[in-house]
């Protein structure tokens, strides 16, 4: 008979995993032969090939029922399920400190694995890794990729560009002002901004530390009042941004 304590610990997983489920199989039998009277709602386990057989009853006979091939070894290594909180809409998740599967509600699977910071889980929002804390963290869903109307951008001394609100944004001078850093931004994605010139026109912008320009010359704005200049950047990545075009002074023939 095979008794190897692994086949020993399966046999002992299929008990406690059919006690949680309030299912009444036993004896669990393991012999080389089929019992020749199966004992009432018992099982067969086949000391050779270990494959299962269940007891069905026919009226007043009892026969045993094997389902093919089929193993213990095949249904799941049980030495590695820890069957503790098995129950209806539960699924098996790998525990790297328990070296089990463990049963979870699905809802709740993400919140309760060690790597996972769910202090800002709310709608919409995605599973983001973060090197620093070495955790999964809850983000708002970057919209950069998706929405390519012109947001106003305020203007300011320093101009903010959210690229979570969209890719594209235009702005009114009425002064010189310096573009800030996108933030937000979607790696490969071409950001435009329009210029249009207020007030009294002739107004500059200087931009942020993470512009990278041709020769590290900064392109001319239009000095026209009601000037409109169109600059495009490539978002490299998240913190670095090439100016790759302008049209500037663009209006009807």
């Amino acid at each position: 008979m095979n008794t190897d304590p692994k086949t020993l610990s399966r046999i002992h997983r299929i008990e406690q995993m059919l006690e949680k489920m309030n299912i009444d199989l036993y004896p669990i039998v393991i012999s080389d032969d089929a019992p020749a009277f199966p004992t009432s709602k018992s099982i067969w386990i086949d000391s050779g090939d270990m494959t299962l057989s269940f007891q069905y009853g026919y009226g007043n006979t009892a026969v045993w029922v094997s389902f093919g091939d089929l193993s213990i070894q095949e249904i799941i290594d049980l030495a590695d399920v820890d069957p503790t909180d098995i129950g209806d809409g539960k699924v098996l998740v790998y525990n790297s400190i328990t070296g089990k599967h463990e049963y979870k509600v699905i809802s709740a699977t993400l919140s309760t694995l060690n790597d996972v910071d769910d202090t800002n889980i709310g709608d919409d929002k995605i599973l983001v890794y973060n090197s620093t804390s070495g955790k999964h963290e809850y983000q708002d869903k970057p919209s950069g990729g998706l929405d390519k109307t012109f947001q106003t951008l305020t203007e300011a001394a320093t101009i903010t560009f959210d690229a979570s609100i969209s890719v594209n944004g235009s702005v009114t001078l009425t002064a010189s002002r310096i573009l800030g850093n996108i933030t937000n931004a979607v790696p490969g994605e071409i950001h435009c901004v329009k210029v249009i010139q207020g007030g009294s026109g002739s107004y500059a912008l200087t931009y942020g530390n993470q512009y990278k320009f041709s020769g590290g010359v900064l392109p001319i704005l239009s000095a026209t009042v009601n000037a409109v200049d169109l600059l495009f950047f490539l978002a490299v990545s998240t913190s670095e941004f090439h100016f790759i075009n302008a049209n500037f002074d663009v209006k009807t023939p």
